[in-house]
């Protein structure tokens, strides 16, 4: 007769000298089994032990029969070297294991390497200054966001001033991709708090990032009194061909808005660069950088000079397209001309090439 806690026994000593006791496994287990487990059952019915490996859902290919609990105990031995094995390879192919065990994760050895990772790219962006924990769970720092590794799972989520977790906690089974998710996080966190600096209140907490010092206001002093020069001097260039009123749809601004760009074109200063930038139905479609201020003038004249160019040559083309071509081309170096004889030349060399 079976003693069934005695085979019971044997089978958990086996797995504790092996070291297996981080695997997922079923023994004789009444309530059936469950996801990824090696099995083993006696099926009182036929008097035979059941062998076999669930999959997801605890679903499984095939049960292994075995009149002798010592060859269905050596099969439940071999499952479980076959699990690590397979898993191994998974994870040696960068595939996701069927679930987490120290016997084929590598991610103790990794962890420090990961870590330097991302504080490398937070060193890039200069977000230093910023409250993050990297794989520490056990770390309370508020308002901090957390990247971590649990289950075979990298997860992020944001903290409150107290440590406590601040809405959902969103899973990847990438570093990669939970890598570039935080990074995000922590740059809308940047540009929250600069927002809220910027309408007068108070932000999560101290950061040069977003604190209003005396050398960051006289930058965006300088930077506001260069787009108001650069407005001023397009305006008076325009006023030479009678052009009184600049686009609507241009915003001239000192810095890059923080949370969104407007439809249109956003003209603004980032160090010692001129940016153009247009968005239409909520979406960018052009994006220009520019490092002096004469290309930049030269550039949003453009528009006004294309405008009024072909106005007057179809009001002298009299239907004739051919002539309109020519007569268009002709009005551009004209106007431009007026505006700065260098412009006219530029725009000369440039129909001459096309």
């Amino acid at each position: 007769m079976r003693d069934e806690a005695q085979e019971r026994l044997e089978l958990l000593s086996a797995i504790q000298d092996l070291g297996y006791e981080s695997l997922r496994y079923s023994i004789f287990n009444e309530y059936g089994p469950g996801e990824w487990e090696v099995v083993i059952e006696f099926d009182d019915s036929k008097q035979v032990y059941n062998v076999y490996a669930t999959m997801d859902r605890a679903s499984y290919n095939k049960k292994l029969e075995f009149d002798n609990f010592e060859d269905a105990k050596n099969k439940f031995i071999e499952k479980l070297d076959l699990t690590i094995e397979i898993n191994k390879l998974f994870v040696e192919n960068g595939e996701v294991p069927e679930y987490s065990s120290p016997l084929w994760d590598k991610i103790e050895a990794d962890i420090e390497n990961m870590k330097c990772i991302v504080e490398q790219e937070i060193k890039k962006r200069h977000f230093e200054s910023l409250h993050y924990v990297l794989f520490d769970e056990t770390k309370r720092l508020p308002w901090a966001f957390h990247l971590f590794y649990k289950d075979g799972i990298f997860m992020i989520n944001g903290r409150d001033d107290r440590s406590y977790v601040i809405g959902n906690t969103i899973e990847f089974t990438s570093f990669e991709d939970a890598k570039i998710a935080f990074l995000e996080k922590l740059e809308h966190f940047v540009k929250s708090n600069q927002f809220r600096v910027k309408i007068g209140e108070t932000p999560d907490y101290s950061s040069p990032l977003w604190d209003e010092k005396e050398d960051y206001q006289k930058m965006r002093d300088e930077s506001e009194v260069k787009i108001m020069q650069l407005k001023q001097e397009l305006m008076e260039l325009l006023l030479k061909i009678g052009e009184t009123n600049l686009n609507q749809s241009d915003l001239f601004t000192e810095e890059k808005p923080s949370l969104f760009l407007p439809e249109g074109r956003t003209i603004y200063l980032e160090g010692d660069y001129y940016y153009i930038v247009g968005v239409e139905r909520g979406k960018i479609n052009s994006e220009k950088k520019f490092d002096n201020k004469e290309d930049i003038l030269y550039y949003l004249l453009q528009s006004y000079v294309t405008r009024i160019a072909s106005k007057n040559a179809w009001a002298n083309a009299n239907g004739d397209f051919d002539r309109y071509d020519t007569l268009f081309q002709e009005e551009q170096i004209r106007l431009f001309s007026i505006i700065n004889p260098k412009y006219g030349e530029r725009r000369r060399k440039e129909i001459d090439i096309n």
